[in-house]
């Protein structure tokens, strides 16, 4: 992706929804790592395995956790280190039995076991030699030791994976010893002496990846800019989705101030959502209609209050909270059991506002309900290529849409929330419908919060122009 990934991420009825269970998927680009050289190794680690990189993965601002499928439907674990939305370092997840007084030693000796593996499991050679120190970490493979070892083990995995067994430790004095036994070879024997530098070796990993890198020439993605006079833009109908964003993610599109326009609030909705019934009660206006599949709403919940300046619209956040689920209505409930106490008690508040503001889209009623600027946000759209767009604000990104899909009907439901790292994490589904046909543009959205409940982080990734699928919505 782009300099700023702030979290790629992946989100077809069925599989493009993953059965709404599943985390966003994880396709990076070569502007996702912190040079070419990592780039490269993760090219050169997927094709080793032959495997897809279209699978689900969770995001922290520290790193992304991903689970891949062998060709046996083996599940391999990876994690990929980043800073600033690059990745620097990336390893899998191997399990390992033991013991160790020092757990912040052991800690790194597992990092650093985990990357070797990770290379081992490229198919170039060279990423492993540029790694594994020989001079300086004890290696024994099959009665050799040593650079001697190390070639024995790439010559006999050849086109292999390497599968780990569960990895047991030893110590000898102040040394660490570990063992790893794994389908595929003999037992490999790794030791990490007492006065090793864990820092120094990794640095000179780090340098000579970045002077490797000068040398690799890889391919780029494509990220758009604004190619045209705002003052001379084609009409949206001229335009598919598509093409749209290409040529006009870069404009912040103004709100209508309706404040002191708006007179008569019933009569207000009923033209901005008129395949919805209206049901009023005194303040209160509840607008619903049959969601999509059964569990992707367009419900929204408002109040009208009376301000110096006119009539403002809100939503209504008076909602049940019980066992750790919140009753957006008696039907919609968010399940947050993954959260404590504390952390359901900031977010709830906030719930019903980010959820009807995306169901607002395509109508007037943005205007009232639009929050969220000046949150960064990666848009990646999925049409007959892949393009990413880095935008400064999600309220932009949102008014562009909202632009886009007037006359849509908008289903939007928050179907995860998640904790990974002690943050926490929102994962929503939208569909923007063609009310009378077979056509909608669908997108997964994942909302990042920091340690104060904050979003300071969203990914969409949108599939335009898609089948609505048979029998459902």
């Amino acid at each position: 992706m782009s300099n700023k990934l702030r979290i790629i991420l992946n989100l077809m009825v069925g599989s493009f929804f993953i059965i709404l269970t599943g985390l966003l998927a994880f396709e990076p680009e070569a502007d996702n790592f912190s040079n070419a050289y990592q780039y490269e190794l993760y090219l050169s680690w997927l094709e080793k395995g032959g495997l897809k990189a279209d699978f689900p993965a969770g995001f922290t601002s520290r790193k992304v956790v991903k689970d891949f499928n062998d060709i046996d439907g083996e599940i391999i674990h990876v994690e990929y280190d980043w800073e600033d939305w690059k990745i620097y370092d990336q390893r899998e997840v191997l399990p390992f039995v033991l013991y160790a007084k020092d757990p912040v030693r052991t800690r790194l000796c597992i990092r650093y076991l985990e990357e070797f593996i990770y290379r081992l499991n490229s198919n170039r050679k060279s990423f492993v030699s540029d790694f594994f120190n020989t001079e300086k970490i004890g290696l024994q493979y099959s009665n050799s030791e040593g650079t001697k070892a190390l070639d024995l083990i790439w010559k006999d995995l050849d086109s292999l994976r390497i599968s780990v067994e569960p990895i047991e430790l030893e110590t000898s004095g102040n040394n660490y010893i570990f063992n790893i036994p794994s389908k595929e070879l003999d037992n490999i024997i790794i030791l990490f002496p007492d006065s090793l530098e864990f820092t120094e070796i990794i640095r000179d990993v780090r340098i000579l990846e970045k002077e490797i890198s000068s040398t690799i020439q890889v391919r780029k993605p494509e990220i758009y800019e604004m190619d045209i006079d705002e003052e001379n833009l084609p009409t949206i109908e001229e335009l598919s989705l598509t093409e749209y964003l290409r040529k006009c993610s870069h404009i912040s599109l103004p709100r209508e101030l309706l404040h002191n326009k708006i007179k008569n609030i019933p009569e207000f909705l009923e033209i901005e959502f008129p395949y919805h019934e209206l049901i009023e009660n005194e303040d209160i206006f509840f607008l619903t209609k049959e969601p999509y599949q059964k569990n992707i709403y367009c419900d929204i919940k408002l109040k009208s209050v009376l301000t110096d300046d006119g009539i403002d619209i809100l939503p209504e956040s008076k909602n049940v909270i019980r066992d750790k689920k919140f009753f957006l209505t008696s039907k919609e409930i968010l399940d947050l059991s993954a959260l404590t106490p504390e952390e359901i008690n900031n977010i709830t508040p906030y719930i019903p506002q980010l959820i009807y503001e995306h169901r607002a889209l395509g109508s007037r009623l943005l205007n009232f309900l639009l929050i969220h600027d000046n949150v960064p946000t990666t848009l990646i759209v999925r049409s007959d290529k892949r393009e990413i767009y880095e935008i400064d604000s999600y309220a932009d990104l949102l008014m562009l849409l909202n632009s886009y899909w007037q006359n849509r009907l908008i289903f939007f439901s928050i179907n995860d929330v998640k904790k990974i790292e002690g943050c926490v994490e929102f994962k929503g589904y939208l569909i923007a419908g063609d009310p009378q046909g077979d056509d909608c543009d669908m997108a997964e959205i994942l909302f990042h919060l920091d340690k104060e409940f904050k979003i300071d982080l969203i990914m969409m990734i949108l599939h335009p122009e898609i089948k609505k699928e048979a029998g459902k919505g």
